[in-house]
């Protein structure tokens, strides 16, 4: 939990770092209490719970492997889906 949270701290813009298994169960974050709905206006990390989150990133992983190996492109190093207001980054471990 230290590496996660000192990564959030030390990076400027990095709101919350999870780590998630390849079949969508969150295992760490660097803010544990994240799981409860967030507060309308605050920047603390992504709103919803982290479980919600933790299977979208698993889901968003399986589909860029599954696109590369479709495409013959090696492996995925990352992902990044660019938003309005932030990016979600997507990497194996």
């Amino acid at each position: 939990h230290w590496l996660l949270s000192n990564l959030v701290e030390e990076v400027p813009g990095v709101h919350s770092v999870t780590v998630v298994s390849s079949d969508g169960l969150m295992l760490l974050s660097s803010d544990p209490g994240h799981h409860a709905p967030a507060v309308a206006g605050t920047a603390n990390g992504p709103k919803g719970s982290s479980a919600d989150l933790a299977t979208i990133v698993s889901g968003v992983g399986s589909l860029t492997v599954g696109a590369a190996k479709l495409m013959d492109g090696g492996g995925v190093k990352q992902t990044m889906v660019a938003m309005d207001e932030g990016s979600l980054f997507v990497m194996s471990i």
